[in-house]
């Protein structure tokens, strides 16, 4: 079962009991437009979205398994309700409720609705132009059109945040995949002087990453050398994670998947490994979570895949990410615990 979770938008709230306007937003939530998929979306005691899940979904499917998966990924998140959205297959317009779907979705609600655990606000299903709830204990019952987007605030708020939904899940995991056709990028040559090829390595991606335009091949070429060696790569994440710049690891992962698509496979680890990360940073669970599974595939002993990876299995914030780098110090980034100063 494929899944991922955004946290993404705090700033986001809900406005009111009709669930119409925060389900058009869930495919700018999540990125994409969900199909054939449980979205989970998760609100703290002031109606903001602290927390999206996305769980491949079908009938069959153990209730209990999924009402635990969405506890223990929300724990660190601490929700005060919760909303259960069935996105249903895009052939299928009506998001007209059918008994099977009903009582699974009803199960699934009174596995969360157990005392102490999450509240269920709403639950139900939406096609591509209408929605369907499964409790009738407000006016919003089924069969009901889904809104413009121009009359969703939740949507509203997250385009002028940048939110731009890809038309499926495959489009975005189409775009860190190897492209043979277009050729690899051209190699490198080694260093003569290590030390000095590191310093101006941080520096010249820094100054990529001031610069929207994606960089020809031997920048790119470039980029992939300097994250492939530890030295570098921590230095530069230590400096993007002080800065707090969320366009710079916006155009950081851009520019990493740009590589990942051309790159030889030598270099596909490392450079995955940091376009995680970077997806990461910015809330965005699937690119995060199929940069860093390609990244295992090719190196399943990668050390920084591998912490990604638990960081995301348990539902991690990106601001962790922010207290792991403030325990280091940029020497000890760049020369390694042993050379740069106090461990």
């Amino acid at each position: 079962m494929s899944s991922e979770q955004n946290h993404c938008c705090p700033h986001i709230r809900t406005v009111g009991y009709d669930p119409g306007p925060l389900i058009v937003a869930v495919p700018f939530l999540l990125g994409f437009y969900p199909e054939d998929s449980l979205v989970v979306v998760l609100l703290d005691k002031a109606d903001r979205i602290v927390l999206t899940i996305r769980m491949d979904w079908r009938p069959e499917s153990d209730p209990s398994h999924i009402a635990a998966v969405v506890r223990q990924r929300s724990a660190v998140v601490d929700p005060s309700s919760v909303l259960l959205i069935a996105a249903l297959p895009s052939e299928q317009e009506s998001g007209a409720t059918s008994p099977a779907v009903t009582n699974w979705l009803s199960a699934l609600a009174g596995e969360l609705d157990r005392p102490k655990s999450l509240p269920v606000r709403w639950v139900g299903s939406a096609g591509r132009s209408t929605w369907s709830g499964t409790r009738c204990v407000t006016t919003h019952c089924p069969p009901h059109d889904l809104p413009a987007v121009a009359d969703s605030d939740p949507a509203i708020q997250l385009i002028m945040a940048g939110a731009a939904p890809a038309g499926s899940r495959q489009e975005v995991l189409a775009e860190i995949k190897a492209t043979p056709c277009t050729g690899q990028l051209p190699a490198t040559p080694e260093p003569t002087d290590l030390e000095f090829w590191r310093d101006q390595a941080v520096s010249h991606i820094l100054v990529m990453l001031q610069s929207d335009g994606l960089p020809d091949d031997a920048v790119l070429s470039s980029l992939a050398s300097g994250l492939s060696d530890t030295r570098v790569r921590d230095t530069l994440l230590w400096r993007l994670t002080g800065s707090r710049d969320t366009t710079a690891w916006g155009r950081l992962w851009r520019f990493c998947a740009a590589v990942l698509r051309r790159a030889p496979d030598e270099r596909v680890a490392a450079v995955a490994a940091v376009a995680g990360l970077a997806a990461w940073q910015l809330g965005d669970g699937l690119r995060a979570g199929a940069a860093i599974e390609l990244a295992l595939t090719l190196d399943e002993r990668h050390s920084l895949a591998n912490l990604l990876r638990r960081a995301l299995d348990s539902g991690l914030p990106p601001s962790v990410w922010q207290q792991v780098m403030s325990g280091l110090s940029e020497s000890e980034c760049r020369h390694g615990r042993d050379q740069g100063g106090a461990a």
